[in-house]
């Protein structure tokens, strides 16, 4: 259903840069992106054309801003002699991290889980930015594919997942958006909601609504998911019968 023309008719009717530009994601890229000067090997990550390339920025910064800050706190462990058996739990107090496949939370993406564990153990040092590593240094998105995006250390929200193809489907609240995204982190389909100026739409209930959208966009079921577009009140009136006309053919 990728392929759905609906998706570029509501990107047409529905512009979503301003909200890219202003949402706080942009807020948190634009105060935190001083840390890429120290890691030359992650800069290409600087460059956001899109939302997705956006989110993807904000996973690897939390992930640096993670590494800054834990081997900080090693070195202090290991300055007060740290019980071992705390140190781990010290090290990662409070701070944002992914699940991988095996289970285990992941705090820094861009490192290998080899490389990672050498943080509890002081290998660092606490020296500033990525020293002579930068050639270790992993594409999470690669590696793990879409998963970064189910983190917390993501700004987006899952909303469904396709077991078969593990395509997940996630909302971002600031844009009003969906973000269909593959398992190898590309960007599958963009849905725009809640067009300007649209007092009749709902934002009640949203998350709940949305699943049901996303399940028939799974289900390739395009009149299900036409129908829950004016019936969730997700698009405005005016623009729900413009598509039930047809108009998105005509692009």
């Amino acid at each position: 259903m990728s392929d759905f023309k609906l998706f570029k008719f509501l990107s047409v009717k529905i512009p979503k840069n301003n909200s890219i530009a202003l949402s706080r994601d942009r807020e948190f890229y634009s105060t935190n992106s001083y840390y890429f000067s120290n890691y030359p090997s992650l800069k290409h990550f600087m460059i956001i054309p899109d939302g997705l390339s956006l989110f993807k920025s904000i996973i690897i910064l939390k992930s640096i801003m993670n590494f800054e800050e834990m081997k900080k706190r090693t070195s202090i462990c290991y300055l007060v002699n740290f019980p071992e058996e705390n140190r781990r739990e010290e090290i990662t107090k409070n701070l944002p991290y992914m699940v991988d496949s095996s289970g285990k939370k992941r705090y820094v993406l861009f490192l290998s889980e080899e490389m990672e564990e050498k943080i509890y153990s002081n290998y660092f040092e606490d020296e500033v930015g990525e020293g002579d590593y930068g050639n270790q240094f992993i594409d999470p998105f690669r590696i793990f594919g879409n998963r970064p995006f189910t983190s917390f250390l993501s700004p987006l929200i899952v909303l469904y997942k396709e077991e078969f193809t593990n395509t997940i489907a996630f909302y971002h609240i600031d844009s009003e958006s969906i973000y269909v995204i593959d398992d190898q982190a590309c960007l599958e389909a963009f849905i725009p909601l809640f067009d300007k100026f649209s007092p009749e739409v709902s934002k009640t209930h949203i998350i709940a609504k949305l699943i049901e959208l996303m399940k028939a966009y799974f289900n390739n079921d395009k009149d299900t998911f036409i129908s829950l577009l004016g019936k969730d009140h997700l698009i405005s009136t005016s623009l729900y019968e413009k598509v039930l006309l047809g108009e998105y053919d005509k692009l």
